[in-house]
């Protein structure tokens, strides 16, 4: 039986909500709070060190009576990609049916709605083309890069083991992927779809984000050590709780402080400094439960955060297109936060419920008939 955590989705939950925060423009908060809103994206370096924890924690669990060969290896992958496609194709549809696609990454003029960029977003290869990765609903680069990362994380388990491995890997992604941010930065291609690449090394690259899905495998090698050390089932460790509320607070105070400090160094490391500080939050969440995180609203969130993920850009453009404004720029975001965010987690409650879960149930019933 694998083990549950109930952190993860409390985390998942939250950070959805920092994502939403962001796409409903909370950027008109006043002071500190259009500053934190600003940073809402940055709850994706949550979901990729999550991912890494849970994919490594999945290849353990599925390697422990299966021989590591090719065949395995493409079968769990085949996995990943069943329960990612059905509500991922179905959010592409409504995206371009109802609002279009995203104008921000048409590049020199060409029409978004092409064989090519279809096909690369049915096959999950959309992040390997810029003006490809976000062009359908605005939010699904992440999917591609995590698609990316779950086709390699079988050949890294087999390599990247053991927490001293995992942080050499971690250390030499990150060196990398530094280095290609800046030669992609300083080659710019001219034409009018500059901001399309300037964007995508800095943020929606896969490449970019690399070094936040390495340090999920470290976390996952910390979380398994200290695992180890867990009392048994009734016992409590008073260490382990103080530890853990601190790592909390560290992790949490520098989370707070890397979004309104506004400092050089910081925001030209924006990403994985979000990751180190979410990676933080997790080593502390998973020593003992801490009921900010792992409490019943975020948890059911973040059990349905995949499809609020992807629901929630389409129904603010749809929200936006009626023109609404109520009393003043915040009282008119908060009740647009409230209405996207209560209507995406009760669609993806419906989709999850009638159309995934079945249609899970049936690959497997195809898959045990085999």
């Amino acid at each position: 039986m694998r083990e549950k955590y109930g952190w993860i989705d409390g985390l998942k939950g939250i950070s959805i909500l920092m994502v939403i925060v962001l796409h409903t423009n909370g950027e008109v908060l006043p002071s500190y709070l259009g500053d934190i809103a600003h940073h809402g994206g940055n709850g994706v370096q949550m979901f990729f060190i999550i991912s890494a924890f849970l994919a490594y924690k999945s290849l353990d669990y599925y390697f422990k009576d299966k021989d590591y060969n090719l065949k395995n290896i493409l079968i769990w992958i085949g996995k990943k990609f069943l329960r990612l496609f059905v509500i991922y194709y179905i959010a592409c549809a409504c995206s371009i049916l109802l609002v279009g696609g995203v104008p921000f990454w048409y590049a020199n003029g060409e029409n978004y709605l092409n064989v090519y960029n279809i096909i690369a977003h049915m096959t999950f290869t959309h992040d390997i083309v810029p003006i490809y990765c976000n062009s359908f609903i605005g939010v699904e680069w992440y999917l591609g890069a995590l698609m990316i990362f779950y086709i390699l994380s079988p050949l890294l388990y087999r390599v990247n083991n053991k927490l001293w491995k995992s942080i050499i890997w971690f250390v030499i992604m990150y060196a990398f992927s530094e280095f290609l941010r800046v030669y992609q930065i300083e080659n710019l291609p001219p034409g009018n779809a500059t901001h399309v690449y300037y964007a995508y090394a800095t943020t929606f690259s896969f490449m970019t984000q690399i070094p936040v899905w390495m340090l999920g495998i470290v976390v996952y090698y910390i979380i398994e050590l200290l695992d180890k050390t867990k009392p048994k089932a009734g016992n409590k460790s008073v260490g382990r709780v103080i530890a853990g509320i601190l790592l909390f607070i560290v992790g949490f105070v520098l989370t707070i402080y890397q979004s309104v400090a506004k400092i050089d160094f910081m925001d030209d490391h924006v990403v994985i400094l979000f990751g180190v500080w979410f990676a933080i939050i997790c080593i502390g969440a998973s020593l003992c439960k801490n009921y900010v995180i792992d409490n019943v609203v975020f948890n059911y969130i973040g059990k349905n955060s995949y499809g609020v993920y992807l629901l929630h850009p389409i129904l603010y453009r749809l929200y936006s297109s009626f023109n609404l404004y109520i009393y003043n720029d915040y009282v008119n975001w908060i009740v647009g936060f409230v209405i996207v965010t209560i209507v995406s987690l009760i669609l993806s409650v419906l989709l999850t419920k009638f159309i995934d879960n079945p249609l899970q149930k049936l690959f497997k019933k195809v898959k045990r008939s085999e």
